[in-house]
């Protein structure tokens, strides 16, 4: 999903919820430039939370901890922040990864604020995009350089055709360009590459 606030685009990467699904969470990582670390307020951190938690840190990726649902009755959000900061205090490579900014939120009411507590009934998520905005850094790449992307996934569309999914890594690509699909040379080929429109 895209989503526009105060002129930045925020491209949002929704990573799988269930630990089997690894490959899916490092190729969703290595498309983005910061996470915000989803934590429900009752079941609090999950072994996919820790796994996540992992690659992200793993990349030196900064992180915005959410704990969401905390209307729930039986939220506890107190105590899953403390076994968050717990998981950094576990998987941390680097003392700047101990600092994160925490915010709470109602996402199915699209309410959020900084710290924790319950969002007032006004709230909306600019605190969170806000937050967005300050902690993750903005995507810094050469546009002048040639055409580099970091493609994750193929498909194909009965409507769109052929799909590279992936991240613009230095120059620029435009709608209807030509690009070449080069794939890294395996011990029964010396080299492959393919022009796909």
């Amino acid at each position: 999903a895209q989503v526009e606030w105060k002129g930045v685009k925020i491209n949002l990467v929704d990573t799988p919820g269930h630990a089997d699904f690894g490959g899916e969470v490092e190729r969703a990582l290595a498309l983005v430039d910061g996470i915000l670390l989803l934590v429900d307020a009752a079941e609090g951190p999950l072994p996919q939370t820790r796994y996540v938690l992992s690659k992200a840190l793993a990349q030196d990726l900064p992180v915005i901890l959410v704990i969401n649902k905390v209307d729930r009755g039986d939220a506890r959000a107190e105590e899953v922040l403390h076994e968050v900061e717990q998981l950094f205090l576990d998987l941390a490579h680097s003392d700047h990864h101990l600092s994160f900014p925490v915010y709470s939120a109602v996402a199915r009411e699209s309410r959020s604020m900084k710290g924790i507590g319950m969002p007032a009934p006004d709230a909306d998520l600019a605190p969170l995009l806000d937050a967005i905005l300050e902690y993750i850094p903005v995507p810094n790449h050469d546009i002048d350089a040639p055409l580099q992307a970091l493609v994750t996934n193929l498909d194909a569309s009965d409507y769109l055709g052929r799909l590279a999914i992936g991240r613009v890594i230095s120059g620029v690509m435009k709608k209807g360009q030509q690009v070449v699909l080069c794939q890294k040379p395996t011990a029964s080929s010396s080299s492959s590459s393919k022009r796909t429109p």
